[in-house]
């Protein structure tokens, strides 16, 4: 179990290299969707900050929608199921919709989303998902659109938390039961 540090995680994505990436990420969903008018639905509550910065940065007119779902619930190993709260309300019948996520860690929850998403009628449903742990996915999940590919660590910050705790850090940083380093402009290759 991960104890909750007082110091900051080290860095495992600085902020700087995060913006860059969600600028590339952004015009990937610009050409994907050129001419057309897509649904984002941010997964929250960990996608919230990487679906605000993706969106200030589209050219391409879009909607936003949210839908909480998650597997993780209060520690730091999945659970075996998914809850999904708020689908059933989302506008998505006969849309394009870009599915926005955190993190790609199972694949579980982003598997569990895009079916429900297409039984909801939606008329194309693309993922975009901004960290993919390196690692055996039990789900065959392959992500449309992907930033960045991590080790197979506990990722908190830019909106991603544990218990609660680091969804504010402005960069990507890994829970360890070392004390943090700071962060700097190093990151692993992508």
């Amino acid at each position: 179990m991960l104890a909750v540090a007082a110091q900051n995680p080290s860095c495992v994505l600085s902020q700087r290299r995060v913006a860059a990436r969600v600028t590339t990420l952004a015009r990937e969903v610009d050409d994907r969707f050129g001419g057309r008018r897509p649904l984002l639905i941010g997964v929250l509550t960990g996608a919230y900050v990487f679906l605000a910065d993706l969106s200030r940065q589209l050219r391409t007119p879009h909607d936003i929608a949210f839908v909480r779902a998650g597997s993780y619930r209060d520690g730091a190993v999945p659970a075996p199921d998914v809850a999904v709260d708020g689908l059933g309300t989302l506008p998505v019948r006969g849309r394009d919709v870009l599915l926005v996520e955190d993190v790609l860690d199972t694949g579980h929850t982003l598997d569990v989303l895009l079916a429900a998403l297409r039984d909801c009628g939606a008329r194309s449903v693309t993922s975009c998902v901004l960290v993919v742990k390196d690692r055996p996915h039990p789900y065959p999940i392959v992500p449309d659109i992907a930033g960045f590919v991590v080790p197979r660590v506990f990722v908190v910050g830019y909106g991603i938390d544990y218990r609660g705790a680091w969804r504010h850090l402005p960069y990507i940083g890994c829970v360890d039961p070392e004390p943090g380093e700071p962060c700097t402009d190093q990151a692993p290759p992508e």
